[in-house]
C-alpha cells in the first residue's frame, strides 16, 4: 500500500478547498455525536453543532498530511498517527459495504482530519468524497461510526439519490440518514469493529432518545429549516430511521426465514432507481416491501413514520436473544405550551394561561424564529416576534415519568 509523504502542502491545501467547495454544494448529511457547544464567535449558541471543517486549512497548513492508495483505487488523506491503522480500519468498512449492494461504489477520496481540539465527530458526503473530523484520541468508536455512515452515502444518498427538491430531502430524511446510520453501525458489526453488546447498546440509546423526544410526530415537511438547526429536532429523523431500518429488516428476516432482509429491498430499489431514471419516494419504497409483506403490515410501517405510537407497536418483542422491555424513566418533557404544533406552524400555539410561558410573555400568535432544549436540565430557550420586535424567552420544563423501550 503506497505511502506518499505529499511534499507540497499546498497542492494538497487546494485539494481539500475543492472538496470544501463541492460540500458546500451537495453536502446533504451532517451528522454529530456527544453533546457539545460550538466554540465559533459568529454561530448562534443554540446551533448543535459548529460549521463542519471550518478550520481544516489551518490545520493542512501546520500538519503533516499524507495519502494513501486504499483498496477499490478510493485514496486516503490525513493527519492521523496512527494511519495505517485507518487504512485497515477504512478497507474493512469499504469490502464490506461493497459486498452489500448490487452496484459497486466509485472512487471516493476519503479525508480523515484528527483534531484533538474537538469533543465530537462531524462528516460530511460528497459526489465523489468523504471528510470526517474529530479528536481520534478522544473517541476512536464514535470516529470510526461516523466513517462508516458516511461510507453508506455511496449508496443510500448517491445511487438511491435525492433530487434537488430541498423538501423532498427534508421528507425522506428518515430514509437518506436513517437506513444509512443503520447499515453504518451494521457494518461495524459484521467487520467486528464492534460487538453485540455495544450494537445492542446503540440500539437502546437510539430508542431512548427518539420516544424520550419531546416532539416525535413533528412533520419535518412543515419545519422551518432554521429549526432544523436544533440536534434535538434533526437527530429526530436519524433515531426514526434507524428505528424504522431495524423493524423492517427483522420483520423480513421473520417472514422469510433469514432467506432475505432490508437489503433485499433496498437492492431491489437501486435496479429500479438506476434503470428507470426515478427518484426515490414512499410510493417506490411500499412497492418493493409487497413483494415479501402483508399490505397491512406495510401500511402500519408507512403510517408509523409520522406516528410513534405505530412505531413503537412494531419493534420486535425479540432482538438479539433479548426481551423488549419498558424502562421508567424521567424526563422534561412537560411544557406550557404545544412545541409541536408551534415548529410546525412557526408560530406559537397552546400558550396555558396563568403558566411560565404565559407570565414570561409567550403568546399565541407570535413567531418562532429560534428553539432550544437542553434535556439534561430541562432549559429551553425560544427567540419569538411580537410585532416584529424579537425577544428571547428562557422557560424551564418540568420532569415527568414516561416508558422507554429497551431490550435486555
Amino acid at each position: 500500500m503506497a505511502n506518499i509523504k505529499l511534499k507540497n502542502v499546498h497542492s494538497l491545501l487546494n485539494y481539500i478547498i475543492c472538496f470544501f467547495l463541492i460540500y458546500i454544494q451537495y453536502m446533504h448529511s451532517a451528522i454529530a455525536l456527544n453533546n457539545s457547544s460550538s466554540h465559533l464567535k459568529n454561530s448562534p449558541d443554540f446551533l448543535p453543532f459548529r460549521k463542519p471543517f471550518d478550520n481544516i486549512e489551518k490545520i493542512i497548513r501546520t500538519d503533516n498530511f499524507r495519502s494513501f492508495d486504499l483498496d477499490k483505487r478510493n485514496k486516503l488523506y490525513t493527519n492521523a498517527h496512527n494511519s495505517i491503522s485507518l487504512v485497515n480500519i477504512i478497507n474493512k468498512i469499504i469490502l464490506a459495504q461493497d459486498n452489500l449492494f448490487i452496484l459497486e461504489s466509485k472512487p471516493y477520496n476519503i479525508v480523515l482530519v484528527d483534531n484533538p481540539n474537538l469533543s465530537r465527530t462531524t462528516g460530511a458526503a460528497g459526489k465523489d468524497y468523504v471528510i470526517i473530523e474529530g479528536s481520534l484520541k478522544k473517541n476512536i468508536k464514535d470516529y470510526t461510526r461516523v466513517i462508516s455512515h458516511e461510507l453508506i452515502h455511496r449508496y443510500i444518498g448517491h445511487i438511491i439519490e435525492q433530487d434537488n427538491d430541498k423538501k423532498n430531502e427534508i421528507k425522506y430524511k428518515w430514509f437518506f440518514e436513517g437506513f444509512t446510520e443503520f447499515y453504518g453501525v451494521k457494518t461495524l458489526l459484521d467487520t467486528k469493529l464492534i460487538d453485540k453488546d455495544e450494537y445492542l447498546k446503540i440500539i437502546n440509546i437510539t430508542l431512548k432518545e427518539y420516544f424520550n423526544s419531546l416532539i416525535p410526530n413533528i412533520d419535518f415537511e412543515k419545519t422551518n429549516q432554521k429549526h432544523l438547526l436544533d440536534q434535538n429536532i434533526s437527530m429526530l429523523s436519524y433515531n426514526k430511521g434507524f428505528i424504522l431500518a431495524m423493524i423492517i429488516d427483522e420483520k423480513l428476516n421473520e417472514v422469510s426465514n433469514g432467506r432475505y432482509n432490508l437489503l433485499t429491498t433496498i437492492n431491489n430499489i437501486i435496479s429500479e432507481i438506476t434503470s428507470k431514471k426515478v427518484n426515490f419516494n414512499v410510493d417506490l419504497f411500499a412497492s418493493h416491501l409487497k413483494h415479501y409483506l402483508p399490505e397491512s403490515l406495510i401500511k402500519d410501517i408507512i403510517a408509523s413514520i409520522r406516528d410513534s405510537s405505530i412505531l413503537l407497536s412494531l419493534l420486535p418483542s425479540r432482538l438479539l436473544n433479548k426481551n423488549l422491555t419498558f424502562q421508567d424513566t424521567d424526563k422534561y418533557s412537560d411544557i406550557c405550551f404545544n412545541l409541536t404544533r408551534s415548529l410546525e406552524l412557526q408560530k406559537i400555539r397552546g400558550v396555558k394561561l396563568g403558566s411560565d410561558c404565559h407570565n414570561m410573555g409567550l403568546k399565541d400568535g407570535q413567531e418562532l424564529k429560534c428553539y432550544s432544549i437542553d434535556f439534561n436540565s430541562g432549559n429551553i430557550k425560544l427567540k419569538v416576534l411580537e410585532n416584529k420586535i424579537p425577544k428571547v424567552i428562557h422557560l424551564k420544563a418540568n420532569k415527568m415519568t414516561s416508558s422507554i423501550p429497551i431490550y435486555k
